[in-house]
């Protein structure tokens, strides 16, 4: 009601077990694919990749979830995806494929810190799901300065280089409240998702989303 202006493309029911974000037949798994029937709508296929981003206003919200589960819904109807963590600050999608985050050295942050740097596959990792292959680009090593890496002109290039071999990527972003890094990504984006959480986010941010 306090945002009558914006599309609601579906609800995730809350679940214990995250375990199931894996169940192709469960119920995360079901709302993802009722949100990514609904994203048809309002996103024209494109001959390069399209660019979903997926934040919210605070951390805890499920923005990361989010974005995993709409990926890997796209994975699961036969599309090449590649999922990026760009919340540079506070990474979380390495939490969601139980991967150690001080282990992975190579991600965005280098490539955007050091552009002569050559893209390579090592910097990607390929995670089976739904009998298909999700490729994901990791958030890499915590940097000092994330929001201007992300406003920069390699950040432009280098999407523009990974649409050209993906139909879909999906952007995990910072939340939108707390710090200035999502801003510059809003651009390039041909979807926003922004999840909101029952319980959790305050209403008086309404006004926020709806800007």
């Amino acid at each position: 009601k306090l945002i009558p202006n914006l599309d609601v493309l579906g609800e995730i029911p809350f679940v214990e077990d995250i375990k199931t974000v894996n169940n192709s037949r469960g119920v995360f798994a079901e709302s993802s694919r009722v949100i990514r029937s609904n994203i048809s709508f309002k996103l024209p296929e494109k001959e390069n990749g399209s660019v979903i981003l997926s934040t919210s206003s605070i951390k805890g919200e499920g923005k990361t979830i989010t974005a995993f589960n709409i990926a890997a819904s796209y994975v699961a109807s036969g599309k090449k995806v590649l999922l990026i963590g760009v919340d540079l600050r506070n990474p979380q999608v390495h939490d969601l494929l139980n991967i150690d985050r001080k282990s992975n050295t190579k991600g965005l942050s280098n490539l955007l810190s050091n552009p002569s740097i050559e893209l390579s596959s090592e910097f990607f990792i390929s995670v089976p799901i739904f009998k298909n292959d999700i490729d994901i680009l990791l958030s890499g090593p915590i940097p000092p300065n994330p929001a201007e890496l992300l406003a920069s002109k390699p950040f432009s290039s280098l999407l523009t280089t990974l649409k050209a071999s993906y139909d879909y990527i999906v952007i995990d972003s910072a939340p939108l409240v707390l710090v200035s890094d999502t801003i510059p990504l809003l651009k390039h984006a041909d979807l926003v998702l922004y999840t909101t959480r029952a319980h959790y986010t305050d209403k008086k941010l309404a006004p926020f989303i709806d800007s």
